[in-house]
């Protein structure tokens, strides 16, 4: 279902944005 891949695929766009922030505040 392609509705599913791009819900799944923005998770992990969001996920790795967050974590890449937390990584910019700590370092």
């Amino acid at each position: 279902d392609i509705d599913a891949v791009m819900a799944a695929q923005a998770s992990l766009v969001e996920i790795k944005h967050t974590l890449r922030q937390v990584l910019c505040v700590k370092g």
